[in-house]
């Protein structure tokens, strides 16, 4: 025999009527309502843990969810947001003002087998909504090495010098004119910079540079295509050969 189980405003539901529903990979059950935003009933529990708090986009359409903690929200008029449970801002996300998402009238959500989002609007256009490949502005135009940190900041190399983006802002980091070919964080946080022609730049996580290793140190060549860290030696790849850096002997 079957167990039904009525969920209505009395066990806690913000709106009677419900246009979407969304299981998510932990169980539970994710509720778009026409009036009141988005819920979600914990199975285990039989209670609602999370509301979306001061809704004021209208009805809910359709749903999709990203694990671990992603859900994308479609709406009749407000286009999709992304909520974030347990983030600030009550974890949700728009879209900015200008983009064409933000005030569309979402019909359907879609997530594609490479973890993409997809829309569906009321005109019978499908849009995708978020792309893995995106242009960043970066002030020059020969960007050759790029790495990101154990801090995310984005390290750029360029026939002109090294720079450093922090807070969405980026500043030059090496004295002078460098050409920056290769770039490698090591276990300690700093940052090598192979150049072409006056070898390698030690950088530590402030930008500062602490050693200059090229020729004079007995490098074969200056000019540094490749670096590779193992254990407690740098390896380099220059233009006359491969070098091994001790880094606990300082050789």
């Amino acid at each position: 025999q079957k167990n039904v189980q009525t969920i209505g405003i009395a066990e806690g539901l913000q709106d009677e009527i419900i246009p979407a529903l969304l299981p998510d990979d932990l169980g539970n059950m994710w509720l778009g309502a026409y009036d009141g935003g988005v819920s979600r009933y914990n199975v285990r529990t039989s209670q609602f843990d999370y509301k979306s708090a001061d809704w004021a986009l209208g009805a809910v359409s359709s749903m999709v969810w990203f694990p671990p903690s992603e859900l994308w929200v479609g709406t009749t008029d407000h286009g999709a947001v992304r909520l974030a449970p347990g983030s600030g801002n009550n974890g949700m996300t728009a879209f900015p003002e200008g983009n064409p998402i933000r005030n569309m009238q979402v019909g359907a959500l879609m997530k594609d087998r490479e973890g993409l989002l997809w829309l569906l609007n009321k005109k019978g256009e499908c849009w995708s909504a978020n792309s893995r490949v995106s242009i960043l502005g970066v002030p020059s135009a020969n960007v050759q090495a790029v790495c990101v940190d154990h801090r995310s900041r984005l390290w750029a190399g360029t026939d002109e010098g090294l720079l450093l983006q922090e807070n969405g802002e980026f500043r030059s980091v090496l004295p002078g004119k460098q050409n920056i070919l290769t770039l490698q964080e090591m276990s300690d946080g700093t940052i090598w910079a192979g150049t072409f022609g006056n070898g390698v730049f030690i950088i530590d996580p402030a930008g500062k540079v602490r050693r200059q290793i090229s020729e004079r140190d007995g490098l074969v060549n200056g000019s540094i295509l490749s670096i590779a860290s193992a254990g407690n030696h740098v390896w380099l790849a220059t233009l006359g050969g491969v070098v091994k850096v001790d880094l606990k002997g300082n050789r």
